[in-house]
């Protein structure tokens, strides 16, 4: 057996923890065998640098472009034989965050569009030998409306305090913006798929959204 790889993308507390969970009780009940898995990975030591990083403790993350792209990176890599086994054991095996948000995130960090396609150019070299997905979704939440969710939400990073507790990345609106605008322009220039999350500034139901997620799926039948 040779499973799908899908990959949720987005802002934070855009809904891609829910979304992931949705879509794979959606495949189990279909009789799909499906496990999914989450970046960062907080409990693997790279995960633990990580959360260091995102709590502000190594500095600003305008001076760690590079450090960042590595360290997301190998998270990733500690974690792909574990992939990989899944892909072998699954129909479907679902990532709560992937590659995808190496170029949208440290992308925002960059001066100018030559800047960072440079640097888009060689995270595709430093990602290139992980497992690919087969299909990227994007859920699209402006920044604008992801605020409003942070409040009250379980803490990701087990260096925060509470749940209303923000990182480097969440509490830098104008970052998170230019994040949103380079998953938009990675989605149309790499075929990813975009959901629409919101209308007249509210988020849509997750079950509204869920049944977008499954309709982009049906493509890959």
């Amino acid at each position: 057996m040779t499973g799908k790889l899908i990959v949720l993308e987005g802002l934070s507390a855009a809904g891609k923890k829910t979304q992931t969970r949705l879509l794979l009780e959606s495949l189990r009940n279909a009789g799909k065998a499906a496990v999914s898995f989450a970046f960062p990975d907080y409990d693997s030591p790279v995960g633990k640098h990580i959360a260091e990083y995102l709590a502000g403790k190594w500095g600003k993350k305008e001076d760690l472009v590079e450090t960042a792209v590595v360290l997301y990176a190998l998270d990733r890599y500690q974690n792909a034989p574990k992939i990989r086994q899944a892909l072998e054991e699954n129909d479907f095996v679902l990532l709560d965050r992937y590659s995808p948000a190496n170029y949208a995130f440290q992308g925002a960090l960059t001066h100018d569009e030559k800047e960072k396609a440079e640097l888009w150019q060689w995270i595709d070299q430093v990602e290139k030998a992980l497992p690919q997905a087969d299909a990227v979704i994007f859920l699209d939440v402006p920044r604008n409306v992801t605020q409003q969710n942070y409040a009250g939400r379980d803490a990701k990073n087990p260096l925060s305090q509470s749940g209303q507790d923000q990182d480097i990345h969440e509490s830098d609106a104008a970052f998170e913006a230019k994040v949103h605008a380079n998953y938009l322009q990675l989605a149309k220039e790499r075929n990813w798929a975009v959901i629409g999350c919101v209308e007249i500034g509210q988020l849509l139901p997750p079950e509204s959204v869920h049944e977008k997620v499954k309709a982009v799926l049906k493509l890959l039948k």
